[in-house]
């Protein structure tokens, strides 16, 4: 809807001012640009990219002031679009679009999971310092298993060597047991 308002405003304003070609200026950052370009594309208008460090450049020296907002940025995108510094950038087609973002999701939760792991890890030696001497995995499900019923050194003591064993034994399949 926001998309068909743009193109009617344009329209307006082409015939308002006898214009009869117009090129639509992007930044390419935020979730919707490359929506918009995309819907521009099919609607057989001429899109072009500029470039985030130039747009900010171009604000930098048009006015020194640190504020940043909106309305500098569309003024400094029209701006460079003028000049015509911008990128011949079409913006990849909508499936490898969505794989790209999918990818980088993905990357994201894979850089996330990483880093609680390590975070974990670490508690669980300042927390159980013997634990690795004793465990292959030291996040595997056995200790897990163990920490679930017995989060505490004091309560993995009060399990006692019989209690320990039973939960590790049942966690593992029979694998792990008293040694």
């Amino acid at each position: 809807k926001g998309f068909e308002w743009l193109l009617s405003r344009v329209e307006w304003i082409t015939k308002k001012h006898d214009l009869d070609n117009v090129i639509f200026v992007l930044e390419p950052n935020g979730p919707y640009w490359m929506l918009l370009a995309w819907f521009l594309l099919e609607r057989n208008h001429t899109v072009k990219v500029v470039n985030a460090y130039q747009v900010k450049m171009n604000r930098a020296t048009e006015d020194p002031s640190p504020e940043k907002n909106d309305t500098r940025d569309a003024r400094s995108i029209a701006d460079l679009g003028r000049q015509g510094k911008f990128n011949d950038t079409t913006p990849p087609e909508p499936v490898y679009a969505d794989l790209r973002s999918l990818g980088r999701t993905r990357e994201g939760l894979i850089e996330h999971r990483s880093a609680q792991k390590h975070r974990l890890r670490a508690m669980l030696v300042r927390a159980f310092p013997e634990l690795q001497s004793v465990v292959s995995d030291i996040l595997g499900k056995s200790v897990s298993a163990l920490l679930r019923i017995a989060p505490t050194a004091g309560a993995v003591a009060s399990l006692g060597v019989e209690g320990v064993e039973q939960i590790i034994k049942a966690a593992s399949r029979g694998r792990f047991g008293k040694k």
